[in-house]
């Protein structure tokens, strides 16, 4: 039985780029259009999976970001800082904050001295080290965030910014203020 020409799938085809560790890889992907349509028409559990995926991988990606790299880079914004004024500038709690100062004066990168004025303040300096370290990993930082977005042209760069800022806008609209929301918690 032959098959008529109008019988046949209608493909979209797109050529798909994968990169490991090791080498690059591209896919020619062709995809019937009736499972495409699935993809194209989304409901908001969807949605709401793909955000919570795309949440997860930024969380994770920040590696250094949520910690030591804070310290360090309120210590070179200001010179020298205390650790009760990085404590509330951070809204760390002091427990925390004491580990990761440790942690990051054990790498070389901060140093901590008492205050002479007074003695119970203890006054934290980055140190070259630390200022070398943070300008590496900001680049890279900077570098990882560029190539994150490349896929995207500017149109579609906007556009999702847009839309992003359009689901905040009316999230905290509807977030009742005593609950916890990112936009409170950096108040």
């Amino acid at each position: 039985m032959s098959v008529k020409k109008s019988d046949r799938p209608i493909f979209w085809q797109k050529t798909v780029g994968a990169v490991d560790k090791k080498r690059a890889v591209c896919y020619n992907v062709k995809v019937p259009l009736y499972l495409l349509t699935e993809v194209i028409f989304l409901d908001n559990r969807q949605l709401l999976d793909m955000m919570e995926e795309c949440g997860h991988f930024l969380w994770h990606r920040q590696k250094d970001r949520r910690g030591q790299m804070r310290i360090l880079k309120a210590a070179a914004e200001k010179g020298e800082i205390s650790q009760t004024e990085l404590r509330d500038r951070l809204g760390i709690q002091s427990g925390s904050l004491s580990e990761l100062v440790l942690k990051t004066e054990a790498k070389g990168f901060i140093t901590r001295e008492k205050d002479e004025n007074d003695k119970r303040r203890l006054i934290l300096r980055i140190t070259p080290e630390g200022e070398d370290f943070l300008r590496r990993k900001e680049r890279e930082q900077s570098e990882e965030d560029a190539a994150m977005f490349d896929i995207l042209s500017e149109e579609e760069k906007k556009s999702l910014c847009s839309m992003l800022s359009r689901l905040l806008s009316d999230r905290e609209k509807k977030t009742k203020p005593d609950s916890c929301c990112r936009s409170e918690r950096e108040v």
